[in-house]
């Protein structure tokens, strides 16, 4: 009985150690930030408060110093800065030739 307290305990512990938010790959903030600004020109804001709730609970995290809050709520600044610039590649390079940059 001793043993199933004890491992019970433990499970508790290693449960209730987890995160508030999830943790998205730059493909997917890109894809769910397109995709919500989509709804939004339709008129449906859910997507948008979606990312925003996620975007606060992340600042939250980060100003506890939960370095892994931060570095996500800076890649989703990159996600939402690079959503509006017209040339998103980075691996382009200036035409010095053609004075095009």
């Amino acid at each position: 009985m001793k043993k199933l307290g004890l491992l019970f305990i433990i499970g508790l512990l290693i449960v209730s150690c987890g995160k508030d938010y999830e943790v998205y790959t730059k493909e997917q903030k890109k894809e769910m930030y397109q995709v919500a600004l989509e709804e939004e020109r339709n008129g449906k804001n859910d997507k948008i408060e979606e990312i925003h709730n996620i975007l606060k609970k992340l600042e939250e995290a980060a100003k506890k110093g939960d370095k892994e809050a931060y570095n996500e709520r800076a890649e989703w600044d990159y996600v939402i800065k690079m959503s509006f610039q017209p040339n998103s590649d980075p691996n382009i390079k200036a035409d010095l030739l053609k004075r095009k940059w």
